[in-house]
């Protein structure tokens, strides 16, 4: 949650994107080994992307002219590869907009199944697993 308000707050703040080619010896001196956190890129000229006071890297995608192209970002999960790195998976945009709109179904539905309103779904949920959990323990039911 805290890297999905992190990445829309910079969304947000409609930060100019700079980018452009740069001798790589020079950009390096500059920037540093930062340039490289998505691989090292071949070459001698880096095309450096430079997201105002937030990051910087090498590279040659496509890109935003500023963070608020994107739209709002939606974080779906995180997985570790290593100690350090973390792979991100998230939609942005309009499939943001998607995404949220089923969460908000799967919350109505739940308050539908449950009766009761979306801020005791929690309390529901636990109530309902502990009586089911007592329940098949009282009658050795096997899952």
């Amino acid at each position: 949650m805290e890297i999905e308000k992190e990445a829309n707050n910079i969304v947000f703040k409609n930060a100019h994107i700079s980018k452009g080619f740069m001798d790589k010896a020079k950009a390096e001196k500059e920037y540093g080994f930062r340039l490289y956190q998505g691989g090292i890129v071949p070459g001698n000229s880096l095309r450096v992307v430079n997201i105002a006071d937030t990051d910087v890297e090498a590279c040659c995608g496509t890109h935003c002219d500023n963070t608020s192209e994107v739209g709002l970002i939606k974080l779906l999960k995180t997985n570790r590869i290593s100690d350090g790195i973390l792979r991100l998976y998230f939609v942005a945009g309009e499939k943001s907009l998607q995404r949220l709109a089923v969460q908000t179904q799967i919350l109505n539905d739940l308050q539908g199944v449950f009766r009761v309103p979306q801020a005791d779904l929690i309390p529901a949920a636990e109530k309902f697993f502990a009586e089911r959990n007592m329940y098949m323990e009282k009658y050795k039911v096997h899952r």
